[in-house]
């Protein structure tokens, strides 16, 4: 047997030895296919098909490998309807449903078969293979079945997997847990369009002609790409005709390393329309989308997504990549799944974030993936203010897909900084009534032994109870002053714990025994409050700088956001006449205004004293303008509700656009003396009543212009 097709690199034609034909020809493809010459390979199938299942099983495993993963399950099932009987058939169809992640799909073609053909060697290995990608390694093992029969490689894998998963220790509890997660796999079932040999057959000739030249423009782009020549690699891409998905991943790629994400993201949805359950493909889009700074339409992709295709290794690395990019380290590490199938670079990379996050110590991985999941809750709440910034009337020509990024960006910020700093602030706080507790509980049971005289048992018990009495005061304490804040312990807290300090002093003077105990306790509650004060308000401080950092450059979307807000809630009537909700409004405009008026300009750096002082003074106008929409809140008359949200509307939209020369302009108030001006300006002007009275006094008469003065400055002051 001769066969046409030339063997690589070479001219002369390939004799296929007539004794084994098949086998020589499968020898062959494997050539080519080692090569990666897959169209040679696929020329030599086709000429060659002599009706057997064996030939599309073989072009099953090279479109496979090409990239053609729909196709390549088509021909599977193809081989299996031909020769239903052929055990190689049915482990080439279930590991065709594997790789396409129907995996109870594929459990079920592999188990359902006769008892004879269930015991045989080559069904009970692919059957492992199955549970292996699962991850249900009991399973896997068992699946092994008697090892007398196993080939040596298999027997020390099966020994090997067999101590991996701890031997013989509690697999039987371990064995009914992984039976469950195989029942809770979705009973999906592939949608095969075409399962007829011949049809197939055109089909794949009809590609192998075009992929001809599109595989050696594939290979050299590869090569360049490898050799970092970017841009001739996407010159080289940019020829091929009929893209494979693969080659669509590969642009994507190189417009990603071009800065082109946009590119990259076009190139992603064309290869997910050629085969949407791809995971590479699904990997690319939610790499391209995150490179973008579209974390919302990258989870919506991940939400959509079947459980087969969202457990793909491929798809679970770039799931973490994007919490990573978020700010999110411990739903990043969670999101990689189990290390055991990952690559070696991935589980190199997944070891150290999860070191970074606590390593070992399970509570503080928990805390951490507690503060990132408030902070994820708390972000996908900002939804509704990004609804109502898409349904701004935007300029003709005018993009906000940018600007809506920066803002989405900024409330994931946000959202990190504030759930970080509140769980490390709860931390410390409720450390140090812990440790303090346990402090005060040693010395009352000291006092309660020394000074009341109780025994060996009941002392510790009376200082128990005492503690537990100072903590359930402090507890109340601290609630009612509401002193969660640095201005609140100054405020409300300070005075009720000197009040606290003085009550335990003058109990404590009344003697000692039981008074004594009564007034160590009461002082022990001011003592708790006085430690959490001084050990909580140094992250009060440091959370303050951090807010302040991640504000600076960012006044603009601070000030929108405010804006936002009022637009989300003031087209609800019910709203508008709750006078509390109208104080919330006034203030947001009060905020939007300052960072109108001192921030916004700090942002320029104008570098020159005459052009900062006309900034401020625009920013001073735009600001007064704002704060003039108070008015319309406070004691709005019929059309100011319409006009509010109109105005809002407006500056929101040319804030975004960046024309603040546009925004609403009005004189600002002039600006009083300060406390220390005022004092010094009122002294003087009653000096000079003084002086003008004198005068009068002495010469009978007033000089010219006293008199007016002295009138003048007797209205101002009953004015005031």
């Amino acid at each position: 047997m001769i066969s046409p097709t030339e063997s690589a690199g070479t001219d002369s034609a390939v004799i296929v030895p007539a004794g084994d034909q098949q086998q020589a020809l499968f020898d062959l493809v494997n050539t080519h296919v080692d090569r990666g010459e897959y169209v040679e390979a696929v020329d030599l199938l086709v000429a060659h098909d002599d009706g057997s299942a064996a030939v599309l099983r073989r072009l099953s495993w090279i479109e496979w490998l090409a990239g053609r993963k729909r196709l390549s399950l088509e021909l599977a099932a193809a081989a299996l309807a031909r020769d239903p009987r052929d055990l190689e058939s049915v482990v080439e169809y279930a590991g065709a449903l594997t790789r396409r992640r129907y995996f109870r799909e594929a459990v079920a073609v592999l188990t359902n078969r006769p008892d004879h053909e269930r015991d045989q060697v080559i069904i009970r290995l692919a059957l492992v293979e199955v549970y292996r990608v699962v991850g249900t390694w009991i399973l896997a093992c068992d699946a092994y079945g008697t090892p007398h029969d196993l080939g040596v490689e298999d027997r020390q894998r099966r020994r090997s997997l067999l101590w991996h998963t701890w031997g013989p220790l509690a697999r039987g509890r371990r064995r009914r847990a992984e039976q469950a997660i195989i029942d809770s796999l979705p009973a999906e079932k592939p949608h095969l369009s075409e399962t007829d040999p011949a049809v197939l057959l055109d089909r794949v000739c009809a590609l192998a002609g075009s992929r001809r030249r599109d595989q050696a423009l594939a290979t050299q782009a590869s090569r360049l790409l490898l050799r970092q020549q970017v841009e001739e690699a996407a010159a080289v891409l940019g020829s091929v005709r009929h893209p494979t998905p693969t080659v669509l991943r590969r642009r994507a790629v190189i417009a990603a390393l071009r800065g082109d994400h946009e590119a990259a993201l076009v190139q992603a949805e064309r290869a997910a329309e050629i085969d949407p359950e791809d995971c590479a493909t699904i990997g690319r889009r939610i790499a391209a989308l995150r490179d973008l700074g579209r974390f919302r339409d990258a989870l919506a992709l991940v939400e959509h997504l079947p459980d087969r295709l969202g457990g793909a290794s491929a798809v679970r690395v770039e799931i973490s990549e994007m919490y990573q990019r978020m700010g999110l380290p411990g739903l990043a590490v969670e999101a990689y799944g189990d290390p055991r199938t990952l690559s070696q670079e991935d589980r190199r990379l997944r070891r150290g974030r999860w070191w970074r996050i606590g390593g070992p110590f399970r509570i503080i991985r928990g805390i951490r993936r507690r503060i990132d999941g408030r902070a994820l809750s708390m972000w996908q709440g900002a939804a509704g203010r990004l609804r109502v910034f898409d349904g701004l009337p935007w300029p003709e020509g005018f993009d906000p897909a940018a600007a809506r990024v920066r803002l989405d960006r900024q409330y994931l910020r946000w959202a990190v900084q504030e759930q970080f700093w509140l769980t490390v602030q709860s931390l410390v706080s409720r450390g140090v009534v812990a440790v303090g507790l346990g402090a005060v509980w040693l010395v009352l049971t000291l006092i309660a032994s020394s000074e009341v005289g109780l025994g060996v048992v009941a002392a510790p018990v009376a200082g128990l109870g005492a503690a537990v009495l100072a903590g359930v005061l402090h507890r109340w304490i601290f609630r009612r002053a509401r002193a969660r804040t640095v201005a609140g312990v100054l405020a409300r807290g300070a005075p009720l714990g000197l009040t606290v300090l003085c009550a335990g002093v003058v109990i404590i003077l009344g003697g000692g025994g039981w008074p004594l105990l009564i007034g160590a306790t009461i002082l022990s509650v001011a003592a708790l409050g006085a430690g959490r004060f001084v050990l909580a308000a140094p992250i009060d401080v440091i959370w303050s700088y951090r807010s302040h950092q991640l504000s600076r450059g960012h006044a603009r979307e601070y000030a929108l956001d405010e804006l936002l807000g009022i637009l989300g809630e003031a087209t609800d009537r019910a709203r508008r006449n709750d006078l509390g909700t109208r104080a919330r409004w006034i203030a947001a405009l009060e905020r939007a205004a300052r960072r109108l008026e001192t921030r916004l300009p700090a942002e320029f750096g104008f570098g020159d004293a005459a052009t900062a002082v006309w900034a401020r003074q625009r920013a001073a106008g735009a600001a007064a303008a704002v704060r003039r929409l108070k008015r319309q809140i406070s004691a709005p008359v019929p059309g100011s509700w319409d006009m509010l949200i109109r105005v809002v509307r407006q500056d929101a939209v040319l804030i975004t656009t960046g024309e603040l020369g546009r925004l609403r302009w009005r004189q600002p108030p002039q600006a009083g003396p300060d406390g220390l001006g005022r004092w010094w300006a009122g002294l003087n002007d009653k000096i000079q009543v003084a002086l003008s009275v004198a005068t009068i006094g002495r010469s009978g008469e007033a000089p010219r212009g006293s008199e007016a003065r002295v009138h003048r400055l007797d209205r101002r002051f009953r004015s005031e």
